[in-house]
């Protein structure tokens, strides 16, 4: 089973999870935390696979324990639970290391996806947090001179990425571009593989990293 631990200092939120995993064979809770202190001076104990953190925590906040997780061991993995989906908040998860990011209001269907998924080693960002991704990534082709003009992403490359930055679907994208839903794909992969990158959460620490994006 998926073992997970809970951080987050509303018993009603940690609660609502617990019932939420009645019944449910693949997952269960190791413990729960209401603080990182508490966290890191037990979770040892438990040895959970997926972390699931909020990002406002008394304390010490969600980005800053993802990181002092890793330090302790880069295999941990941990899920951004969060009432907080503005684009500053999300930028700084991913900087720090989070695996996954959800908003608070997702059904528990999606929730028990998310850690399935990180569990399996990829990455989840729910659909409104893939929509402030990309973009915050669309923001690095205001600059004429920055490094993304410099690795020869196209005009082309560049609108789609608008595109899906605005929320649009592949044949939504595709429709309004007249081009193929499988090339909208294709101009995706192009970005990634022109950046030498494998994810999308790559690719946007790649970008903090370089500082074409502000956080």
């Amino acid at each position: 089973m998926i073992k997970i631990a809970i951080i987050d200092d509303h018993k009603i939120l940690r609660d609502g999870i617990k019932l939420s995993l009645i019944g449910n064979d693949e997952i269960i809770m190791v413990m729960e935390c209401a603080d990182a202190e508490e966290l890191l001076r037990t979770y040892k104990n438990h040895n959970p696979d997926v972390f699931i953190v909020d990002m406002n925590l008394p304390g010490m906040e969600g980005d800053e324990l993802t990181k002092e997780l890793l330090n302790e061991n880069p295999e941990n993995k941990v899920l951004i639970l969060s009432g907080l989906t503005d684009e500053k908040s999300v930028m700084r998860a991913v900087k720090a290391g989070a695996k996954g990011y959800l908003s608070k209001d997702v059904g528990s269907d999606e929730l028990l996806e998310a850690i399935k998924t990180i569990y399996c080693g990829d990455e989840y960002f729910g659909g409104k947090i893939s929509k402030i991704i990309f973009r915050s990534f669309s923001k690095l082709n205001s600059d004429e001179n920055n490094k993304v003009k410099e690795s020869k992403i196209t005009d082309r490359e560049t609108e789609v990425l608008i595109c899906f930055a605005d929320g649009l679907s592949y044949k939504e994208i595709a429709e309004k571009l007249f081009i193929s839903p499988r090339t909208v794909e294709a101009h995706k992969n192009s970005i990634l593989a022109k950046l030498e990158l494998n994810t999308l959460a790559d690719l946007i620490k790649y970008a903090i990293k370089e500082g074409l994006i502000e956080i």
